[in-house]
């Protein structure tokens, strides 16, 4: 695509989630916010039908079994990873 025509089609920005999972034109979500909203935004997005794919982001257990159940209830396409840091000492 010409860089010209770019500017025709700039993302959009959203200020609400909900405003942003209603868009029935939206297929998923790719969660980049603050670590410990990750799982309750996960939890929306699949409650509104949509496959997420985020950081786990909870050091909570209780969170994460939620998340879980969420997903399972609703059989979407998810994918959660975790980065680790490594250290020489």
């Amino acid at each position: 695509m010409p860089l010209w025509r770019w500017e025709e089609k700039r993302p959009k920005t959203f200020f609400r989630l909900w405003e942003m999972l209603s868009m029935e034109e939206l297929d998923a979500v790719l969660i980049c916010a603050s670590w410990d909203t990750h799982s309750e935004i996960a939890m929306a997005a699949m409650r509104a039908g949509k496959a997420v794919a985020s950081k786990v982001g909870s050091v909570y257990v209780v969170r994460c079994w939620k998340l879980v159940d969420c997903h399972e209830k609703r059989r979407l396409p998810s994918c959660l990873w975790k980065n680790c840091v490594y250290s020489e000492g």
